[in-house]
């Protein structure tokens, strides 16, 4: 479990602090160290007795710069008592003696006539935007008070010689703070802009190298091309007889190489030496049925 990290101020009631947060269950660790102020996740800054005093502990030991940090980035902080004065920008206890003045404000003296300091229980009663404070009675010991709720803060009020400003709330996160940590407000709007730019497009990214891995490419399957083309025959037509002189090519071959459609084998052709009437269509480039062993063009056919 993280601790709750208590700043060192020089003047505040630590031992109260510090045992509350042990009644919670809580590990507290007290330190003056401006790296684990800046860094700690929950932070208390309290704080007893002079404004001008606690000023000058938090400045000297670097504390100061690093709550101004903190805030900026609108980290959690509970400041008690003296140290919700120290958020101001001044206070009339103190002249001359700066705040951390990341709260528009100033701490001034009750008026007179009023009993100072005021001591014991008194009312406290939130504005209707506060998310953490409640209405309830709460013991005061103070002399300074801040007169009213600054603009962009919620907060709570009691009455004592007047209205005074009790608690302070901020739960959102406001650009405006930035400058109070020495930085730009206007250069803090462009530098989240491209923050959340940058952000978009590396979720861009992702999104679509995610879908890219998920793809599977599907390859049909080969087509037979041997199904699909057509049988595929040798024509030569004589320029002057007209005849188609492969027609009976294959009658010659043997029956099993004979082709017709599909490479059925054709039926042998009987045909008699001695009686052309059998011969049937014979090719001009067969060889002649009489047994010569010539073309037919250049032996029976001649004559046709």
């Amino acid at each position: 479990m993280n601790p709750v990290v208590v700043v060192r101020t020089g003047s505040a009631n630590l031992a109260s602090v510090v045992a509350s947060l042990e009644r919670l269950d809580e590990r507290a660790v007290v330190t003056d160290d401006p790296g684990l102020v800046r860094s700690a996740g929950l932070l208390v800054l309290p704080g007893v007795g002079s404004f001008g005093a606690a000023m000058r502990r938090l400045e000297s030991s670097g504390c100061a710069q690093a709550l101004r940090e903190r805030i900026a980035e609108a980290r959690p902080l509970l400041a008690i008592c003296l140290g919700l004065q120290l958020l101001l920008e001044e206070s009339e206890e103190s002249q001359g003696v700066g705040g951390l003045g990341v709260v528009q404000g100033r701490a001034e003296r009750f008026g007179p006539g009023v009993r100072v300091p005021q001591m014991g229980w008194n009312f406290v009663a939130p504005t209707p935007g506060c998310g953490l404070i409640e209405a309830a009675s709460m013991y005061f010991a103070n002399s300074y008070r801040l007169r009213e709720i600054p603009v962009g803060w919620e907060g709570a009020t009691s009455e004592h010689g007047g209205t005074f400003v009790a608690a302070l709330e901020h739960l959102r996160q406001v650009i405006g703070l930035r400058g109070y940590g020495q930085r730009d407000p206007l250069n803090e709007y462009k530098s989240e802009a491209f923050q959340l730019f940058e952000t978009m497009i590396a979720n861009l990214r992702e999104g679509v190298t995610a879908q890219l891995m998920r793809v599977e490419v599907v390859q049909a399957p080969p087509e037979d091309q041997a199904a699909q083309l057509p049988y595929m025959e040798a024509h030569k037509i004589d320029p002057f007889t007209g005849e188609d002189e492969m027609a009976y090519a294959d009658a010659t071959l043997s029956p099993a190489l004979a082709g017709g459609n599909g490479g059925a084998p054709r039926a042998a052709v009987a045909r008699d030496p001695n009686n052309p009437a059998t011969w049937g269509k014979v090719g001009r480039n067969e060889a002649c049925p009489c047994g010569s062993g010539k073309k037919y063009k250049h032996c029976h056919g001649r004559f046709g």
